[in-house]
Parts: structure tokens; sequence; C-alpha cells
């Protein structure tokens, strides 16, 4: 039995809308632990000498030599920037050089408790178009109080070298700050930034032969924000994925853009995809599902062997399907495919035997003793 094959009876068209970008922001949590141990252990606990003498910037006659001992950072994050907090004890040895006598010296901090500092690192790291990172660093000191205790006063000789002592432990932790800052910098983040978005390019297989593109093309991130020990920012992708019958298709690379802001987006998926299917892929697909499916004609029952789709215009599909049984052959169904978003299942509600098809299986029934159709 062999009727003929439907033909085409209207224009083809692709009635397909385009499909609107889609897009996912997200919040992204990343543990701080590790990180703090590691710009911890990058900034000294001691800082300073007490045999290394400097000159007081105001007083040539002066002279002073500190050490510092610092507690672990406590951090803090607004906006960009992230603040580490540190309180410092220190000791100090004075040298002054009178007109006329004979040099003196003294000390504080060598004998009972030694004064107090707070010290302060505040780093901004910007991100460039070009995905590098531009870090700055600021330090801020203080006496911790402004009590005598937290003073380096030499009452002898009436000299107070509170400020100069908390300003050269403020320039040794900027030092220190900076080379964290330079080691930052030095990060190939453009270079991982790349490589993801390659990957992000790179064709994922979801069967034999049907295969997922996700097609970026922005990405965002947003401020960051601190919970207890873990960090907080919001992510964002822009993309027109795209699912594709056949061989694995050849990704094309659109070029990195520039790293966007996610800020005033609230976390959502809004997730739109095209799929197309070449007709072949599709009865091959068909075809090892739905092969030995029994199908009833009228008071008969065939076998399905194999399935081969075609389009025929107007948005209609002919669904050839070789059967064998009491008749064996080719047979057409034509009709409209829909898609149940509820069920997830492709349908064709208005399925039909092909007018061709019709005509054969009336008389090959008929003769088998069936009913017609």
């Amino acid at each position: 039995m062999a009727p003929p094959a439907p033909r085409a009876t209207g224009q083809w068209t692709d009635t397909l809308p385009p499909v609107p970008e889609s897009y996912i922001d997200g919040p992204v949590r990343y543990h701080l632990a590790p990180a703090l141990a590691w710009l911890d252990s990058t900034i000294p606990r001691r800082m300073g000498d007490l045999e290394q003498r400097r000159k007081a910037p105001d007083n040539e006659r002066l002279s002073y030599a500190f050490a510092i001992e610092r507690n672990p950072f406590a951090l803090s994050v607004r906006g960009r920037s992230a603040t580490l907090q540190t309180d410092v004890a220190y000791r100090a040895r004075v040298w002054y050089n009178p007109p006329v006598l004979p040099e003196v010296g003294a000390s504080c901090g060598l004998e009972g408790d030694a004064p107090r500092a707070r010290l302060a690192v505040t780093m901004y790291a910007r991100l460039a178009p070009d995905w590098t990172l531009h870090p700055r660093t600021r330090v801020v000191a203080a006496p911790l109080s402004e009590t005598d205790g937290d003073k380096c006063t030499i009452t002898a000789l009436q000299i107070d070298v509170t400020d100069d002592v908390v300003e050269a432990a403020r320039g040794a932790l900027q030092k220190k700050a900076d080379e964290a800052g330079a080691r930052l910098a030095a990060v190939d983040l453009p270079g991982e930034a790349r490589r993801i978005w390659q990957v992000l390019h790179d064709p994922i297989r979801i069967t034999d032969s049907l295969w997922l593109t996700v097609n970026p093309t922005a990405v965002r991130i947003g401020v960051l924000q601190l919970e207890s020990d873990t960090l907080l920012t919001h992510v964002g992708l822009s993309a027109y994925p795209r699912v594709l019958g056949g061989e694995r298709p050849s990704p094309r690379v659109r070029r990195l853009p520039p790293p966007g802001d996610s800020t005033a987006r609230t976390p959502v998926l809004h997730l739109l995809t095209e799929g197309r299917l070449p007709y072949d892929v599709a009865s091959s697909i068909l075809t090892r599902e739905l092969r030995g499916t029994e199908i009833r004609v009228a008071a008969q029952k065939l076998a399905v062997d194999s399935l081969h789709l075609m389009g025929v215009g107007d948005g209609r599909l002919a669904v050839g399907l070789q059967v064998s049984g009491p008749v064996k052959g080719m047979l057409y169904a034509v009709g409209h495919p829909a898609y149940d978003t509820a069920t997830s299942k492709l349908f064709m509600p208005d399925l039909q035997w092909d007018v061709g098809t019709r005509g054969v299986l009336t008389g090959a029934l008929a003769w088998l003793g069936g009913k017609a159709v």
C-alpha cells in the first residue's frame, strides 16, 4: 500500500515571533573565612623595630622607634568597599638631643600596659569595563581612647609622641595594605571572565540529537553585603537560549561585554527558549520511541515500524507512518502541531488521515472485511 505523500498547499512561513530575552538575577554567597585567613596572613601581626630610629617630622632633635602588635582583623562591608579593623598595642623608645646636654632617652609601654591604637584598612575595588580589578586602599589610625593610658607621653621630657608613633604605625600598615592590593590587582580576572564566557557558549547535550545553546548577551554584578562571615552579592545573566536538533552546533561566541549593574534588579528568573528540530532528527526520535506501537484503524490493528515528518505549509505537519499488519505500507496523516505547557506534551489536536491515505485505507480495509474509515 503506497498512497501519494501529501503536498504543500500553502506557502511556508516562519510563524514564530522573535523570542524575548531571558534573564536570571539571583543571590550569590561566598564564605569569607578562607579569604580572611589569607588577608590576615598577608599583613604581619608585628611591625616596627625598637632599634630602628626615626626622625620626628616636626622636631629635628627628637627621634623615636616603635614596635606594634595587632589583633586579628574584623571585617565590615558597605557598598563596594570593605573595611578591616584591628586594635594594636605599641611600645616606643624616644631620644632627645638637647642643645647643650648629652642625649637623653625614655620609653613607653616597655613596662606595664602598652598604649593602644585602632587601625582601619578600607579597600575599594572598582571593576573596570575590561574586567580588570582596580583596588584602592586607605589606612586611618587613632589612639583607642583619649586617656593617658593610650598615649605615649615622656613626662620627664614633657614630650608627647603619640601622634608620631600612631602615624608611623599607619604608614607601616598602609605599605602592607598596598602590597596586598597589588597582589589582588594581579589576579587575572579578565582571563577567568573570558573562560567562563566561553563555557557559557558551549552547546550542552540534552540527548543524542538535542542540544541547548545558552547564547549569553550580558552579565551583571550587584553591590556587596555582609551577613556574619558570608559575603552576599547579586549576579545576573541575560541570554537567548535555544534547543536545537541534529549535529552539535558550532558556537558563535560573542565578545565579552562590560560588567553591568545588578543592583536595580530583584531576584528573578525569566526564561523563554526557542526549539528548532529538523524533520529528519524528529523522525528518528519518534521512530525510536514509538516503534512497535499498535494503532487501530477501523476494526484492524496496525503496528508502527517508523515515522517520517514533513512540513506541508500553512503551519501543518504531515506524519508518515510505516506500518505492518493486515495492511503494510506508508500511511499519511496531517494536522497542526501544538504544545501543552501544563502537561509538557506535544500533540496534534486536528490530526486526520490525508485524502490519499483515506482512499487507500477505505479500499484495503474493505477488502479485508473491515469497516471503512
